[in-house]
């Protein structure tokens, strides 16, 4: 165990399939895998590009690793505040030259179109893809943004360091203006243990830098990058975190949840870029297919349409002709994102508006294409809080 994670994966096509590569250059769809900030990593099964760029021309699929729970995000009291966010810096600093402007730098040697790359990312990663959208306002090197399940204010730490503290106190390091000396002497392996066994959380904190407490209001500020966006929950997200034990759960529960957790800070993120003017599309997606959800009341879990977009929804289980078939929609919607930021109109998708039926159904009773209706009734939770 080591800091020593940061990798990236790049699927592309062979110079022999795309042929003239300074000719047509490919689009890039450039993901951020999600995990709370505590866990995951682009090994996943699920993130695997091939498929995806398989099964479309001029398209090359990126992921990578940053720094994850204490090691990304320590909130050490002796730590300068701009270098507590260390995992949203392994993303794009435009200093340091990391992921996403390494990307930006060199994808063409991999045939790629630098001036357009897709930023895409689930849970924690959407709320650094929404992040970075309000870093860089004005330079944010990509061309679009994808959001799903996850927007900026997702997870913060409270600034009194307690985290750190009590997590350094537990490996013997104590309290104090040597704690983060002592804490880098201290095996990592040693670190994660301690950490697994106190529960001790470590998420990005306020440093006003890159992560802001108000960003309503640095939207006003005119601080908040024109990019178009594409933003969308799942129908159950709050099922993903049940034991999966359970013969049976409360549906009021995990739509209260759900909303609360996820669709109303969405919601918000929304109508924020809406305000400004800035193109928009807003999904939900409810596919509930077997091989995905094996547990009839898990339904569209948190998480269920990366598979779908990826896909790679047939890894264990075989899939049935329609999930397919959704799939190759799904996929072909954001390939159509990547390649054009307004290429979801083309594709026949309305920019999302609170006043008409814009909101996109996707896999609504596993229907293959998209069924738009009004935001109003999903929203109704939202607007009564």
């Amino acid at each position: 165990m080591s800091e020593d994670c940061l990798y990236m994966n790049i699927w592309a096509p062979s110079i022999e399939y795309r042929g003239n590569r300074e000719v047509h250059k490919a689009a890039v769809m450039m993901f951020i895998h999600g995990g709370s900030y505590d866990t995951g990593g682009s090994s996943v099964a699920y993130y695997d590009g091939t498929n995806l760029v398989h099964n479309h021309d001029d398209l090359i699929v990126i992921t990578f690793n940053y720094r994850l729970n204490v090691f990304g995000f320590p909130n050490a009291p002796d730590l300068d505040p701009s270098k507590q966010n260390l995992g949203l810096l392994d993303q794009v600093d435009l200093e340091n030259r990391l992921a996403i402007e390494w990307v930006y730098e060199n994808i063409a040697k991999f045939g790629g179109d630098p001036d357009r790359i897709l930023l895409f990312g689930h849970s924690a990663g959407a709320a650094s893809a929404d992040i970075h959208s309000y870093a860089y306002p004005d330079n944010p090197i990509v061309s679009a943004i994808a959001l799903h399940s996850g927007t900026a204010p997702l997870l913060t730490s409270a600034p009194d360091h307690r985290n750190w503290n009590e997590l350094s106190t537990a490996v013997g390091c104590g309290v104090g203006a040597q704690s983060f000396q002592c804490m880098k002497k201290v095996p990592a392996m040693q670190i994660v243990e301690t950490r697994a066994r106190g529960n001790y959380t470590f998420h990005p904190i306020v440093d006003n830098v890159l992560v802001f407490s108000d960003y309503a209001a640095r939207a006003e500020m005119g601080k908040l990058a024109r990019l178009p966006t594409l933003a969308g929950i799942t129908g159950r997200e709050y099922s993903a975190f049940l034991p999966l034990s359970q013969t049976s759960v409360d549906g009021i529960a995990i739509h209260v949840l759900s909303q609360q957790i996820f669709n109303c800070p969405l919601r918000e993120s929304v109508r924020i870029r809406v305000d400004h003017q800035v193109p928009t599309w807003r999904y939900v997606y409810h596919g509930n297919f077997t091989n995905l959800s094996p547990i009839p009341w898990l339904g569209a879990y948190h998480g269920a349409e990366i598979p779908m977009v990826f896909g790679n929804f047939n890894i264990s289980i075989p899939s049935s002709a329609r999930e397919v078939e959704v799939s190759q929609y799904m996929q072909g919607a954001w390939v159509a994102f990547a390649k054009d930021p307004m290429g979801l109109s083309e594709y026949g998708w309305p920019e999302f508006s609170f006043d008409e039926p814009t909101l996109i159904n996707l896999a609504l009773n596993n229907t293959v294409q998209a069924i738009f209706a009004s935001s109003s009734s999903w929203d109704t939770f939202c607007v009564s809080i």
